[in-house]
């Protein structure tokens, strides 16, 4: 797993690469944890994200309940066909807000 982080005046742009699993959750939970504290929105582009794992769904969730708390939100977009499926497929797409592009994600923050 890549992860690529461009931080911006409002929000943090997170690009992750390749299979986010229990294998490589811990260095993803750091980062984000450290993102997390700047008090910013956090996108994460999952176009290149070719499989998530049930733990690393949790640690999204866990995320978006923290931004939430601040008034900040977590925005997935560019979702792969596979990872949307399993997003579809546990019924996560109607509780994370989802987007389909960039364009559409800074329309509602």
């Amino acid at each position: 797993m890549k992860i690529t982080v461009e931080e911006q005046l409002e929000h943090i742009l997170v690009f992750v690469e390749g299979t986010i699993s229990l294998e490589n959750l811990s260095p993803f939970d750091e980062k984000i944890q450290t993102l997390i504290k700047l008090n910013k929105h956090l996108i994460f582009d999952l176009k290149d994200v070719i499989y998530i794992d049930s733990s690393s769904i949790g640690i999204l969730i866990m995320y978006h309940s923290k931004l939430k708390k601040i008034e900040k939100k977590l925005v997935l977009t560019e979702i792969s066909k596979e990872t949307n499926e399993i997003f579809q497929i546990t019924g996560l797409n109607s509780k994370l807000l989802i987007t389909k592009d960039l364009e559409e994600t800074f329309k509602i923050l």
